[in-house]
């Protein structure tokens, strides 16, 4: 299992660009993470976003 943040905008082929290489290698599991940095640390609105975002696509 492997873990860090994508994006969560409308440009899933970002996400793709983090985690494809990772499914490729034979990754089956990936551990979303909120960014630790930022004015946004605290808020509960990013991160209600970014689970409605849905998971990365492959």
């Amino acid at each position: 299992m492997l873990g860090g943040a994508t994006p969560a905008d409308a440009a899933k082929a970002k996400a793709k660009d983090v985690i494809g290489p990772l499914h490729d290698a034979g990754a089956t599991w990936w551990d979303g993470r909120q960014v630790q940095t930022g004015p946004d640390l605290d808020r509960l609105s990013p991160l209600l976003r970014r689970i409605e975002a849905g998971p990365p696509v492959i």
